[in-house]
């Protein structure tokens, strides 16, 4: 009889051995599986928030272009308003032109009609006079 109970606690804790067994492997297979969700949690949190952070400096990247864009504007305006001021200051003719070109110092030329060809003449050597001395100057 000692024999068949011992083969009866035998079967028992073999039995009871393979239960355990298969419970060790269902908890190791559940913690791995909870460490992963924990690892994907962790990248979603520092996905939403890499998201965040990227659509706030786009939002103030557009705002900087956008102001950026309008102070050229500005600054445009206000140049060619200074512009259409001096063309207009540089454009009026004077009292002294005899029917002769005159150039201004800006490199406008103020041209009247002349009657006779040896007049256009002498105005066309007038002019490349002007314009080797401001040459001249430079050198």
């Amino acid at each position: 009889m000692k024999l068949l109970e011992l083969r009866a606690i035998r079967a028992k804790l073999e039995e009871e051995t393979k239960t355990l067994e298969q419970k060790q492997k269902n908890l190791e297979d559940n913690v791995t599986l909870l460490e992963e969700r924990v690892s994907i949690e962790a990248l979603e949190k520092n996905h939403k928030e890499l998201e965040n952070t990227v659509c706030k400096l786009e939002t103030q990247k557009a705002e900087l272009e956008s102001k950026l864009a309008k102070e050229p504007a500005e600054e445009k305006k206000a140049l060619e308003q200074k512009k259409t001021v001096n063309k207009n200051k540089k454009m009026k003719p004077s009292l002294k032109t005899k029917g002769h070109d005159e150039q201004v110092d800006s490199g406008l030329t103020i041209s009247t009609v002349v009657d006779s060809p040896i007049e256009e003449q002498k105005l066309v050597k007038n002019s490349n006079k002007l314009s080797n001395k401001k040459k001249r100057r430079f050198f």
